[in-house]
């Protein structure tokens, strides 16, 4: 499980960094008005893995702005504040389509099968 979970950091920062640099590339308007409000911001966000339905890991990304400080394997701990409290997103994912996404990089062609969930 330790190979996996370093796959998943090493593969989910580089492909923040590819998601980041293609907006910017490619809006540099609207990313200049998200960059403007999100700067100050530190937030994190979960992803729930499965394998058929079953649990088999838990990340908490922690972003700071656009860059991701630290990705935590075990723990479901998402948080983004705001005015009037916060709330608490996740996906969950099953695990083939999870290393599809990290491996190629394409997020569109197997995000389909993910659900957004949030905690109470």
């Amino acid at each position: 499980m330790e190979d996996f979970n370093l796959f998943v950091k090493e593969r989910l920062v580089a492909l923040h960094n590819k998601l980041i640099d293609s907006v910017t590339q490619k809006h540099p308007f609207i990313f200049g008005i998200l960059k403007g409000q999100l700067s100050v911001m530190n937030y994190r966000l979960g992803i729930h893995v499965t394998d058929k339905g079953v649990a088999v890991e838990n990340y908490t990304l922690h972003l700071a702005g656009f860059s991701m400080v630290d990705v935590k394997n075990g723990v479901l701990a998402p948080e983004i504040l705001h005015d009037k409290g916060s709330i608490k997103p996740y996906l969950v994912i099953e695990k083939d389509d999870f290393v599809k996404i990290l491996k190629d990089q394409q997020i569109i062609n197997h995000i389909t099968n993910a659900t957004l969930k949030f905690l109470d």
